[in-house]
């Protein structure tokens, strides 16, 4: 477990470290919102339903966490660590490569939720976005 852990404090680094994840994973979907929602508003529309534009424009902005993370990080760091021999050199150690993956994993899984949080807490402060949903629904 010890090295698990390792692995992933490393892989995280690492991950903060390539601006482009960074930024499309935190900060570039808050941006979005904040710009449309500067434009648009929150005001109730009949278009959707009774709810602002801000609120229908949140789980598209997820999906692009989620599209970000799963598309484009995790397939291209993977990638590189094969393009640069990486995992064939780490054959040569005791690292199991299912923790190698499970670190990617585990990072990405982090700081999809990560910036969904800070997408939800700048919609709810700047716009007072209205969940249409449950968090635990049970």
């Amino acid at each position: 477990m010890k090295m698990l852990y390792n692995i992933t404090y490393i892989e995280f680094k690492l991950f903060l470290r390539t601006f482009v994840n960074v930024f499309f994973s935190l900060v570039f979907p808050s941006m979005l919102l904040l710009i449309f929602g500067g434009i648009y508003g929150n005001e109730p529309s009949d278009m959707f339903q009774g709810h602002g534009t801000v609120d229908v424009s949140v789980p598209a902005y997820i999906a692009m966490i989620i599209a970000v993370t799963g598309i484009m990080s995790l397939p291209l760091s993977v990638s590189g660590y094969r393009e640069r021999k990486i995992l064939k050199r780490l054959k040569a150690t005791p690292i199991n490569p299912f923790y190698i993956l499970l670190s990617q994993i585990l990072v990405n899984f982090i700081m999809t939720v990560l910036g969904m949080v800070i997408l939800f807490l700048v919609g709810k402060i700047v716009f007072e976005l209205d969940f249409m949903g449950e968090f635990f629904d049970c």
